[in-house]
């Protein structure tokens, strides 16, 4: 019995941020580094080993920390533990190339996701300078405040050898993801796509897509009519956390109206657009008004899926800050009743992928008192930088969070 098991660090890699390769993206230790070695011996290095031999005993290893955490705090399957079971079918067919020290016998990747660099040009309040030029450059000050991992007065390119692994296993993977940063705005996910192009991969491998929705052309190429619309399968996850002033405010860059032309844009192109939203402090006082602008604002034509996963960094922004003030976690624990009761009403629940349970047992993860202290003082003096440095005014914006603030 294999209830622990993930299959990622079998059939999977992420590769991250300063040439940094990892079996998944919420993994945060490293199994390689891809300057230094190629991706298929970075997949038999001594830490992918270790990883493997933890799940075929049916363990979490200590790398996939995050996940595990969230599991026993919650009771609920970590989101990418079930992204990477739903890749492979729930088949574990792929053990059978495994030996019992982890090494893998014969590689045969399903899945890869890609981060070529932290070229972006929005600043979203739950990133950082690792994942947004923009943030290291212009922003660093306030994340300094929210978040502690050091990383945002940092620009950083990968390149590396991933194309050819990808010609050298295009008979097995199933699906690339371009990650970000904003990908449509970075020169290494075009050559990617040119290349895939010119070896008919187009036709093969499934091409999925986080985007901040801003990218209609870049360098004079358009994103849809030069390279998605040539693809078999072809998916994009379009990221909205918020509606209105207050998503502008929290996708700091975005702007309603550009992300609803594209959004349409996507669908006339008869390309498969799933909305991405992150569970947040922001957004867990008005989710009811999100998740009705979402089914009720932009349903015509549309057949993709509503996901939402929870933010765990930086943790002053995360949904648990709402127990910071009762009032505002009584609100956000009425919000999901709220949403719970219209998606439990639906006739067809197809595509809203909202798992209410898991939302309101990550919102109520309890804080310890001296955690709390540490958490307001952070949230205080992190919304006052970015409103001195943006121009913004959280109180005007969200007026419904302001005991957290002022208090």
């Amino acid at each position: 019995m294999h209830n622990k098991l993930c299959p990622a660090p079998f059939v999977s890699f992420y590769t991250g941020q300063y040439n940094k390769v990892s079996s998944c993206c919420a993994m945060k230790e490293a199994i390689g580094y891809s300057d230094k070695n190629k991706f298929e011996d970075i997949m038999n290095s001594d830490v992918a080993k270790g990883i493997r031999k933890s799940f075929l005993a049916n363990k979490f290893p200590s790398e996939c920390h995050a996940c595990s955490k969230y599991e026993k705090e919650t009771g609920h399957i970590a989101g990418m533990r079930q992204f990477n079971i739903d890749l492979t079918n729930n088949n574990f067919d792929f053990l059978r190339d495994v030996s019992p020290d982890g090494t893998l016998t014969r590689q045969e990747p399903v899945f890869l996701d890609l981060l070529f660099s932290n070229k972006c040009n929005f600043a979203c309040m739950g990133c950082s300078g690792e994942l947004s030029n923009t943030i290291a450059d212009k922003y660093s000050q306030a994340y300094d405040i929210v978040d502690t991992s050091g990383n945002q007065n940092r620009n950083w390119h990968n390149k590396s050898n991933v194309i050819d692994y990808i010609l050298a296993h295009k008979d097995t993977i199933k699906k690339l993801h371009l990650n970000g940063g904003e990908p449509f705005m970075q020169e290494d996910v075009h050559e990617l796509l040119d290349v895939m192009l010119k070896h008919g991969l187009h036709h093969k491998i499934e091409i999925w897509s986080h985007t901040n929705g801003s990218i209609k052309k870049y360098k004079g190429v358009d994103v849809v009519e030069d390279y998605l619309k040539y693809w078999k399968k072809c998916s994009i996850s379009l990221s909205s956390d918020g509606y209105g002033a207050q998503g502008e405010y929290v996708r700091y860059g975005s702007v309603a109206k550009k992300w609803e032309d594209t959004f349409y844009r996507l669908i006339d192109a008869d390309i498969l657009v799933d909305i991405q939203t992150c569970y947040n402090i922001f957004n867990s006082v008005n989710l009811l008004e999100l998740y009705n602008y979402y089914t009720e604002h932009l349903t015509a034509h549309w057949t993709g899926c509503l996901n939402i996963n929870p933010w765990f960094d930086p943790q002053p922004f995360t949904a648990q800050a709402a127990q910071l003030s009762p009032e505002v976690l009584e609100r956000a624990n009425k919000q999901l009743d709220l949403v719970e009761e219209k998606i439990n009403a639906l006739s067809d629940k197809k595509g809203i992928l909202w798992d209410i349970p898991a939302l309101r047992s990550t919102l109520n993860i309890k804080w310890n008192k001296e955690h709390c202290v540490e958490m307001k003082s952070k949230f205080q003096r992190g919304i006052k930088m970015f409103d001195n440095l943006r121009k913004t005014n959280f109180i005007q914006t969200f007026p419904e969070l302001s005991t957290i603030y002022l208090n």
